[in-house]
């Protein structure tokens, strides 16, 4: 569902096709001149600058993607535009429902919306977090040992995903070739895990038959809990150069649809 302001500035729009929130920002609809744009996501206590969220945008236009989302939530988001002398000309917040993702299991890039992969969970291991330090009894002490605890090591767990079609088995290859700390959410009735940032230690794949004759494929992965990395956006969620090069193959094939660079960054 697309969620708009009063003004029609800011479109934002939950993508369930790539399970990420779109912002569309009409240049013309601020009250005068803006030229930088930031957005913020309500997370906790702090708020975060989503990635690609601080922009020099060229005459207040912009599209961007937030591919890190909470899912099955009302995400708050704000919005703000800033004049080319970098003072501030409107603020908007809009609170956007992230429901109706394919339920499964997603894997998401760092500042890459469209290296995100989705397949069924098929097994999940034991989620476990080891407790560093022990118990120890003073020598020569009396009664109750005393206990130390120096933190604990990150969350583990062993993954077993499951795809039926070429093309998720294709997208979630793409995720692991472009990296491995991953983004994994889930979109089920109980977590099966805590949603966050893991690190991938190993990645197997299998081929199975289905009932029809067609190949599916298995994934297993292992993976450590670990925290958000660094860096800044690279797209727009569906749109990739690669996807306009594909539909334009010549720059005249492009010119001839008159289309401008906003309307292109839209996937149009």
């Amino acid at each position: 569902m697309a969620v708009t302001d009063p003004d029609g500035i800011v479109t934002a729009d939950f993508d369930t096709r790539w399970a990420s929130v779109r912002f569309t920002i009409l240049g013309t609809a601020w009250p005068s001149e803006v030229s930088r744009i930031t957005i913020h996501r309500s997370e906790g206590r702090a708020p975060v600058r989503i990635r690609g969220g601080d922009k020099r945008a060229v005459g207040g236009f912009l599209v961007i993607s937030d591919n890190e989302a909470p899912l099955d939530s009302v995400v708050s988001y704000t919005i703000r535009g800033y004049s080319p002398s970098d003072v501030l000309v409107k603020t908007i917040t809009l609170s956007v429902p992230t429901t109706g993702a394919e339920p499964g299991i997603w894997l998401k890039l760092a500042g890459d919306p469209n290296a995100t992969s989705h397949a069924n969970q098929k097994t999940i291991s034991d989620v476990i977090s080891a407790t560093q330090g022990g118990i120890y009894q003073v020598a020569g002490g009396q009664g109750v040992g005393v206990g130390v605890e120096g933190g604990r090591d990150a969350t583990e767990f062993g993954l077993t995903l499951q795809v039926l079609t070429t093309d998720k088995d294709a997208a979630i290859a793409n995720t692991f070739r472009k990296g491995r700390i991953v983004l994994l959410q889930h979109v089920s009735k109980i977590a099966p895990f805590d949603a966050g940032w893991y690190f991938v230690k190993q990645v197997s794949r299998a081929l199975f038959a289905q009932a029809d004759g067609v190949e599916g494929a298995i994934w297993s992965i292992e993976v450590a809990a670990t925290t958000r990395p660094s860096g800044d956006s690279a797209g727009v969620a569906g749109v990739s150069y690669a996807l306009l090069k594909a539909r334009y193959p010549t720059y005249a094939d492009l010119k001839a649809t008159g289309l401008t660079y906003f309307e292109l960054a839209q996937g149009l």
